[in-house]
């Protein structure tokens, strides 16, 4: 490969080719004996919200990646740079052991393992081929390593110091942006997928995001009753992760403006049926979103009665699936272009 020259599909390393995703988030193991590790691999370095999720929801103050990073990325200052800007966002220390390695004729490893304080400072590098060790010392306060204060050290290498002075804990704006990403919408696809036992057929799917899916409704209370879900079949909301819940809520809000808007409505109802006690008969979590306007119950409370009933009523009226896919390509104009793509 010359210099300068971009992978193709032939020398590209392609994982998602024979790993399966997980659909937990990476742990951290507390109270090691160098604080607590945060874990992840080689790619999610390249993901920040993973590692921030891994501060501020795992409370780590260490971040592992084991890594087999490529010969062509690594050249490219990709390694150095990524983990450096880990540990900087995270006040972190980031430990990266790496694989240095021809390991076959389309695929070398970059090594330079190293470890990185949350100065962003590279304190050591293993920068010679083959195998090899490096150490480094890890101090997240001076008191608990031992350390006189009056001693001459570089203050930067201490978690503590670095978290005390530049306080981006207490700066974060979750009113702004809670999950960046959440509720976008991707390509719509020609998919179908499952809503608990039921098979649902992807043209009665009218948003989709990476990790949600708004649909019409079979048998609707009010004009434009959509339903939102994850694409997993997850039976409970509490079991849902906290992106998920996120991801679907930022759908609901992106899909209920233009309903609003469509049916020139004014007013939503928003509710979700958690259980077999609150009304729940699908067995998926599932959130209603109804437009509202004046007048469309005789009691406006009535609408959760209906809600808790529509499903078991013995005259319940049910649209076909061409009428339900009529439906869901109106709503689709609002978000896709004639190839199912985004609008921007």
């Amino acid at each position: 490969m010359q210099k300068g020259q971009v992978a193709n599909h032939q020398s590209a390393l392609d994982e998602s080719s024979y790993i399966r995703p997980g659909s937990l988030a990476p742990v951290v193991v507390h109270n090691t004996p160098v604080g607590n590790v945060g874990l992840a691999i080689c790619y999610d370095l390249r993901f920040p919200e993973l590692a921030t999720s891994l501060r501020y929801q795992g409370d780590a103050n260490v971040l592992a990646y084991p890594s087999a990073f490529t010969l062509l990325t690594g050249q490219a200052g990709h390694w150095h740079t990524l983990l450096r800007a880990r540990a900087i966002e995270t006040q972190s220390y980031v430990v990266a052991a790496a694989q240095d390695a021809v390991h076959s004729p389309k695929f070398s490893t970059y090594g330079h393992s190293l470890v990185v304080d949350p100065w962003g400072q590279i304190i050591a590098e293993c920068k010679q081929s083959g195998p090899g060790i490096v150490m480094a010392r890890i101090n997240h306060d001076r008191e608990d390593a031992g350390i006189p204060r009056d001693l001459d050290l570089p203050a930067t290498n201490f978690t503590s110091y670095v978290r005390r002075i530049l306080p981006v804990s207490t700066s974060r704006r979750f009113d702004l942006y809670p999950q960046v990403g959440a509720g976008q919408p991707i390509p719509i696809g020609t998919e179908d997928f499952r809503f608990g036992m039921i098979k649902l057929s992807s043209s009665q799917i009218f948003y989709r995001t990476a990790v949600s899916m708004a649909f019409v409704n079979i048998s609707p209370l009010v004009p434009g009753h959509v339903l939102v879900t994850p694409i997993a079949v997850v039976e409970r909301f509490n079991s849902l992760p906290d992106g998920t819940i996120c991801d679907m809520y930022m759908t609901v809000k992106r899909v209920s403006e233009k309903l609003l808007e469509h049916f020139q409505a004014d007013s939503l109802t928003i509710s979700i049926q958690d259980g077999k006690n609150a009304g729940q008969s699908v067995p998926h979590v599932h959130i209603h979103v109804l437009p509202r306007k004046a007048g469309d119950f005789g009691r406006n409370d009535d609408i959760y009665d209906a809600l808790a009933a529509h499903d078991k009523v013995a005259n319940r009226k049910y649209r076909s699936p061409e009428e339900m896919a009529a439906e869901s390509l109106v709503f689709r104009k609002f978000f896709y272009d004639d190839h199912g793509q985004p609008l921007h």
